[in-house]
């Protein structure tokens, strides 16, 4: 709002001036001195222009030459915010807090939009919401991703409570890195999901920084942009606020912790007042809580450092903490995964610099894999027929034994089929004898008989006829 208030001539004063060198490799040329630019920024709402004068001394005599010519260089903002623009803005904020201390509030409150978050019991298991919106203002489209922690320090056993936020944080990382690891990859169009920064509220005790907050912090910072922000700051008085205020701090500088906190030490950490609830003041529409004895503003300096978190968020620091995201953290994490891959030399470790010595390196591992796993492989064949031909003559050997085995086995059952034989034809030998003498002896009983009867036949016939 001040500067829509500036005109063009107080813009100008307060515009530097930027010297550029352009041409330091002719520093120690005798015939030619180094060329300079300055460029003169004029700024308004609407347009900027820029006069660029040129001087270039030459000779020993240091003659001067001046030339006035516009380039065109005062397009590149415009030409930057119109790409911007094309491609969309991606802001994505975590937030982390006890459950009912006002994470929801206060996310609703900085965006002063709806994002529908769901109620959480204090006995549900630690994890997280993410909510995406897209919100638009002045022709901006920015496409707002928010993650709140469920049940953070709500249970007997601690130790898991930040471990869903710590894991969604390393997953996008990942997911970035190896969207850059591919060979053919769309960076320009990949929708970034790198947390940007983290808003830690702290319950206003007062006096400490709880354990539970502290190893939080601790973890975070390693990870993300964490902005510490007391919480509830209307249910403690003003000299309270400010001891607790130098408590925090010592307790920061005394931890090293790397927090992303505002210069004045007055309103650092922020205490803030988060509410959804709107009344009508005078002419205009605020954001309060109601209280039996009063109202307690949002927007009101006085009541909450509300105003100051948000200009320190979103108005001053939102491109600083995408950079810090991406250039620092991001970068840690990508040095340590590359570093466990064996690629990366750093000043403590002799691994590659480039991709083509990882390249080398991986290939004479592989070489040299790949000959041990052949020599194995031909130990292990070798081994493995001499046991095949070990087992074979075994096998031999028992075959050849059953054989001979067989054949004497077959050899005395022929025998004693022979001998059976022998005794079984004698056997049929007398067995036939002894029919043919009975077949005999019938006969001749037979003829006897006959004869007999023809006697008897005839002494018949002899009496009769007498």
């Amino acid at each position: 709002k001040k500067q829509k208030n500036l005109n063009n001539d107080q813009a100008n004063q307060k515009l530097p001036q930027l010297i550029i060198p352009l041409s330091k490799h002719f520093a120690h040329n005798t015939h030619s001195l180094p060329v300079y630019t300055l460029p003169i920024y004029t700024h308004s709402l609407q347009h900027y222009t820029m006069a660029t004068e040129t001087y270039r001394r030459l000779g020993s005599s240091d003659r001067t030459l001046s030339l006035h010519e516009r380039v065109g260089f005062d397009t590149l903002p415009d030409q930057f915010v119109n790409r911007e623009r094309q491609r969309g803005y991606r802001v994505n904020i975590a937030c982390v807090g006890e459950t009912a201390i006002g994470k929801s509030s206060l996310l609703d409150s900085i965006f002063d939009t709806e994002f529908g978050f769901k109620p959480v019991e204090h006995s549900a298991e630690p994890g997280i919401e993410v909510v995406e919106k897209t919100l638009s203002e002045g022709g901006v489209d920015v496409h707002v991703t928010v993650i709140k922690s469920i049940a953070f320090g709500d249970q007997l056993d601690r130790s898991t409570s930040l471990q869903p936020m710590l894991e969604y944080i390393e997953q996008q990382n990942e997911k970035y890195l190896q969207e850059e690891l591919k060979t053919h990859r769309s960076i320009a169009t990949y929708q970034d999901t790198r947390v940007h920064a983290c808003l830690f509220l702290l319950p206003p005790t007062g006096t400490l920084l709880r354990s539970i907050d502290l190893e939080g912090l601790r973890k975070l910072s390693r990870c993300v942009n964490v902005i510490p922000v007391i919480a509830k700051a209307d249910t403690v008085t003003q000299e309270e606020l400010s001891t607790f205020r130098q408590v925090l701090r010592q307790e920061f500088s005394s931890n090293n912790l790397n927090l992303f906190l505002p210069s004045d030490q007055t309103i650092s950490p922020f205490a803030v007042v988060a509410s959804k609830t709107k009344v009508a003041l005078g002419s205009e529409e605020m954001r309060v809580r109601q209280y039996p004895w009063g109202l307690v503003e949002v927007d009101n300096p006085k009541h909450s450092d509300f105003i100051s978190l948000h200009d320190f968020l979103v108005c001053r620091n939102l491109e600083v903490l995408r950079r810090k995201t991406h250039n620092n953290f991001y970068e840690q994490h990508r040095m340590a995964r590359l570093a466990e891959l064996g690629l990366g030399a750093t000043e403590s470790s002799d691994g590659p610099a480039s991709l083509t010595d990882f390249y080398e390196r991986k290939a004479a591992e592989y070489q040299k894999i790949k000959e041990t796993q052949e020599l194995e492989i031909r130990t292990k064949f070798v081994e493995s027929v001499k046991q095949r031909e070990q087992q074979v003559r075994l096998r031999q050997q028992t075959l050849r034994e059953k054989k001979v085995m067989v054949e004497k086995t077959h050899q005395e059952t022929m025998q004693a089929l022979d001998a059976k034989i022998k005794t079984l034809e004698a056997a049929r030998s007398q067995w036939e004898a002894a029919k043919q003498r009975e077949e005999q002896e019938a006969e001749e009983a037979a003829k006897a008989g006959k004869k007999d009867k023809h006697k008897k036949d005839k002494h018949k016939k002899s009496d009769h006829a007498s």
